[in-house]
């Protein structure tokens, strides 16, 4: 649209905090890579933090949630596997088990394959992720998005991983990060 000699740009403020929060649980993945210590403690120290720690949160929250919407009517009752099982009755929590499995099998493959074997697995994951889930969806196919998102995991965090390794340049310091994003 026009208005006095200036282009509006249909690049809104709601549409850039909607597309921000779209972009929150992939940061996550990243960063959580970012910061992970791999090669610290014996091949498995990751897989038992991440396993011990972010699914007993997972049962936790998940069980949070039946008790509020038990408690509000509006869930009958059910059983402990369709509470626990992702996607079954809190599908936003999701992202808790894909970072656990993904944070575990990172690490481990890192540590027993070394890094081209694991890139080249978190990619075939990634792939396999999309081609079984949101792109089957798009063929009008049986699929259900929460595959791509569980199989890509494991290559965010490595993209994290990677990141932490490379030099990257210092645009938080300078503010110009927040106005790239923006």
């Amino acid at each position: 649209a026009h208005r006095k000699g200036r282009i509006e740009s249909t690049f809104t403020t709601p549409r850039r905090l909607l597309i921000a929060g779209q972009c929150s649980v992939p940061m996550f993945f990243i960063t959580s890579g970012y910061l992970l210590r791999w090669w610290e403690g014996d091949r498995f120290a990751v897989a038992r933090w991440a396993l011990h720690k972010l699914l007993p949160l997972y049962v936790i929250w998940s069980l949070v949630y039946v008790a509020a919407a038990w408690g509000a009517g509006m869930l009958p009752p059910i059983t402990l596997r369709s509470i626990i099982l992702p996607g079954a009755i809190t599908p936003h929590l999701w992202f808790l088990p894909a970072l656990a499995i993904a944070l575990a099998a990172t690490s481990t493959s890192l540590r027993f394959l070394g890094p081209r074997r694991t890139w080249c697995l978190a990619a075939v994951l990634a792939a396999s992720g999309f081609l079984a889930g949101t792109y089957l969806m798009a063929l009008g196919m049986d699929g259900h998005p929460l595959r791509a998102k569980v199989l890509t995991a494991p290559l965010l965090v490595l993209i994290g991983v990677w990141l932490a390794t490379v030099r990257l340049p210092r645009l938080i310091g300078k503010g110009r990060a927040l106005e790239m994003i923006l």
